[in-house]
């Protein structure tokens, strides 16, 4: 469902909905949010548990040389950025998957 990016467009929740119910698969079908953000946890507990950590990713020195329109890159906005997101993925990956479990 999620193999090709080119069809990502084609395939919206409302028409993902339609084909697990048409191959049986309703209660899937009706909590498919639930399920994705479930298994988006699961991604980031097993890659925190076999040794990523979202801190010690490195933006490359060639995306703060960049220059458009507005200027160039702010690199202090960049790192607070990178921070915030580390910080999301640490607080994903820590999450109590029982709870998430009994919402799914």
């Amino acid at each position: 469902m999620v193999s090709c990016l080119f069809a990502r467009s084609v395939y919206n929740d409302e028409l993902l909905g339609r084909c697990l119910n048409s191959v049986g698969y309703t209660e899937l079908a009706e909590k498919m949010s639930d399920v994705a953000r479930f298994i988006q946890k699961l991604r980031w507990k097993t890659r925190i548990a076999t040794g990523f950590d979202p801190g010690s990713v490195s933006i490359p020195k060639r995306f703060t040389e960049v220059v458009n329109w507005k200027g160039p890159i702010d690199t202090g906005y960049l790192k607070a950025l990178r921070e915030e997101y580390a910080k999301r993925i640490l607080e994903m990956g820590a999450a109590d998957e029982r709870k998430s479990e009994e919402n799914i």
